[in-house]
């Protein structure tokens, strides 16, 4: 039983990781090939530059 719950905890981390490894994969394909738009979005939040009227939507 003990190890039943353990193996699909482990199925569950695994998709966990997997999601976040194919979104982080993902990001860096849009920095290699210099996306502007998401550039523009990470300059923008990293050094807090929005207008009051403007509104950033995050894609994924």
């Amino acid at each position: 039983m003990i190890k039943k719950k353990t193996y699909e905890e482990l199925i569950e981390k695994d998709k966990i990781l997997t999601t976040k490894l194919k979104d982080l994969e993902h990001k860096i394909s849009l920095i290699n090939n210099n996306d502007q738009d998401y550039l523009e979005i990470l300059f923008r939040e990293k050094f807090n530059y929005v207008k009051q009227d403007e509104i950033i939507i995050k894609l994924k």
